[in-house]
């Protein structure tokens, strides 16, 4: 797996070959933009994709190219310079080899590989460099691009760390003056991780307090979700002087309108959503610095096609090697205990082989199947009816989830077990991910694999939170079954669930202002959701009670969630209560009296209400109820 082969040239290519500028257009984007699609090339270059895809197949059929097919909103075809292609374009740019593109570019195997292990997040930068190239000021040109990109700056105590970027964008505008955009990609169905987020948005501070002689400061850009906002938005607060911007992903191909939100009026979300504005209206460009750049001998956009056709050798120096696609599909030939034998024995070496495995794992799966490991990583002991719900809302045929299921069960990327007490045989099956999927996850989303799995007793390795999860087994899956019903009965005209945190997620914390001991409220999920005809996302806490919990205990829970928000200040979403036992209702009304938390708003509902009818019996109480 990931052994580079010498390329044999395809029958009828010939030696000399004469590309039109167009077509040596297309070669020069793909040294920046490797791993582009036939829509990105054209929007950059304002080109109609028909146009763009008749000069890709001529350069394919020429083995000047080759692509990769991938699943992400729908299949697509990404596009690579191939050995053939890297050395005609060396030719033309009159280099003596191939070399200083390779060594200077994201055009050799292993960069085409540490792309495709991470595809989410380069698809997400290939759009919105392609629209921000495509709405940069008439006139403009890209001079600079990498991705990722490392900025170094001085800690605290004088030693020299970096920050890591998923891109930095550099645009000259007509009147010389610059555009720098270092941007980081906050992926949706990444879990919530404050730590690493919140060192990540400190070091930018202080690299953007540090800045590098001769060097301007980079605009910081995140590209996020509403649903994360608020997430966000607590970890900026203490961070002030934070410069930059951020984005809705969902609305990347409009990024020319007014999408972008200031750091600095983040800590307002939702409340004022009036600061919404163009990018280029932010953020002007920068004055000509001859120094602004970094370095760099060579810049193949601003070079245009020689006059004569380079001669192709016959003896191809190796830097791409074998056909990707080709070789994802011999390894998939392979038998399932084989291939999952060795990714494990990958995916636990070097860094090489690690990201080689996630590339292969990219070309393998597809959305459907990346899914379902995303909603297991955060979810552990799904069932099949709840993967269904949340993957074909409306749908009740489980051979829809079971063709993309059964794949990840037989490359040992997902296991089933059972839950003893279900109420159903249908219910039985339950679903969690494997220490391959998990190691997969933390390079596919460019996390700490500390933030997956730690250390078990037996030796092996172990998925963060699940063994609470299985302790109270029957807990977890009577809670999913009730989420479940509120997933089902969302609609256009009642409600949409934008986000599901799990009770990690959900948790928070304040320090005690008399024992000084840091004091946790655990809601088991948190929703956020939206209502029709209103843009803000509003938050909602979940605590499933199956009756098993004693009165001083229920005083004690709604005494931390007072706590809290006496502590902090800062107001807690309403908290619903879902009963799985009805008679337990006038306890807990009396537990909220003893507790005496006023401030809280807490609504009761039974788990008959919630199955037949969802949130709707709570977003009528909450329409008759006052906030702050």
């Amino acid at each position: 797996m990931g052994t580079s082969r010498q390329r044999t040239r395809k029958p009828g290519t010939s030696l000399i070959m004469q590309l039109s500028a167009e077509q040596h257009q297309q070669l020069l984007w793909l040294t920046w933009h490797s791993l582009s699609s036939v829509e990105e090339l054209a929007r950059i270059q304002h080109k109609n994709t028909k146009t763009i895809w008749r000069l890709l197949h001529q350069l394919e059929t020429g083995n000047f190219i080759s692509h990769v097919v991938l699943s992400e909103a729908h299949r697509i075809f990404r596009y690579y310079l191939t050995d053939q292609g890297l050395q005609y374009l060396a030719q033309s740019l009159q280099l003596p080899s191939p070399l200083p593109l390779a060594q200077s570019y994201p055009v050799t195997r292993a960069d085409l590989q540490a792309r495709l292990a991470r595809i989410d997040i380069h698809a997400i930068l290939s759009t919105c460099i392609s629209h921000l190239l495509a709405t940069s000021p008439a006139g403009s040109q890209l001079v600079w691009y990498q991705q990722p990109w490392k900025e170094p700056f001085r800690s605290s105590r004088g030693q020299q760390r970096f920050v890591v970027y998923d891109a930095l964008y550099i645009v000259r505008t007509p009147s010389k003056a610059h555009l720098h955009y270092a941007i980081s990609v906050d992926l949706p169905d990444r879990p919530f991780h404050s730590r690493e987020d919140r060192s990540f948005l400190t070091h930018i501070q202080r690299s953007q307090s540090t800045p590098q002689p001769g060097r301007p400061r980079p605009v910081f850009l995140l590209l996020s979700i509403p649903a994360r906002y608020s997430f966000w938005a607590d970890l900026i607060a203490p961070l002030p002087f934070l410069q930059g911007a951020i984005g809705n992903l969902l609305q990347l191909e409009q990024i020319n309108e007014q999408i972008w939100l200031p750091l600095k009026h983040l800590a307002h979300w939702p409340r004022n959503t009036t600061q919404l504005h163009h990018l280029h209206s932010l953020f002007p460009p920068l004055p000509p610095s001859s120094a602004s750049l970094p370095n760099t001998s060579i810049s193949p956009i601003s070079i245009h096609s020689s006059d004569q056709a380079p001669c192709i050798s016959r003896s191809l120096p190796v830097y791409v090697g074998a056909d990707l696609q080709h070789e994802a599909q011999q390894f998939a030939s392979q038998a399932p205990f084989k291939q999952a034998h060795l990714m494990l024995e990958a995916l636990r070496g070097g860094k090489k082989t690690q990201i080689e495995t996630a590339a292969m794992l990219s070309l393998l799966l597809n959305q459907q199947q990346k899914t379902i490991l995303s909603w297991l990583t955060r979810h552990p002991y799904l069932g099949d009816d709840d993967l269904l719900t949340l993957l074909h809302p409306g749908k009740t045929d489980l051979r829809l989830l079971h063709r993309h299921l059964e794949p990840l069960i037989a490359l040992q990327l997902v296991q089933c077990s059972f839950w003893e007490d279900a109420p159903t045989q249908r219910e039985r099956n339950r679903y969690h991910v494997t220490e391959i999927a998990l190691r997969y996850q933390a390079i596919r989303h460019r996390r700490s694999l500390t933030s997956y799995l730690h250390p078990a007793p037996s030796g092996s390795w172990q998925q963060r939170g699940i063994t609470l999860l299985h302790n109270q087994h029957s807990h977890t899956c009577e809670l999913y079954r009730c989420i479940r019903a509120i997933y089902a009965l969302a609609s256009p005209t009642t409600y949409s669930i934008m986000y599901w945190k799990n009770a990690q997620e959900a948790i928070r914390w304040h320090q005690d202002a008399l024992s000084h001991k840091i004091v946790f409220i655990r809601p088991d999920a948190e929703f956020i959701y939206q209502l029709p005809g209103n843009t803000l996302p509003q938050s909602l806490l979940i605590e499933y009670d199956r009756g098993t919990t004693f009165f001083r205990e229920h005083i004690a829970k709604i005494e931390a969630y007072g706590d809290y928000q006496q502590t902090t200040g800062k107001h807690l979403p309403p908290l619903l209560f879902i009963l799985h036992r009805s008679h337990k209702r006038k306890s807990i009304q009396e537990a909220i009296k003893e507790a005496e938390a006023r401030e809280l708003h807490i609504f009761l509902h039974s788990e008959e209400e919630i199955h037949r009818y969802g949130l709707q019996p709570l977003l009528a109480d909450l329409l008759n109820t006052r906030f702050p």
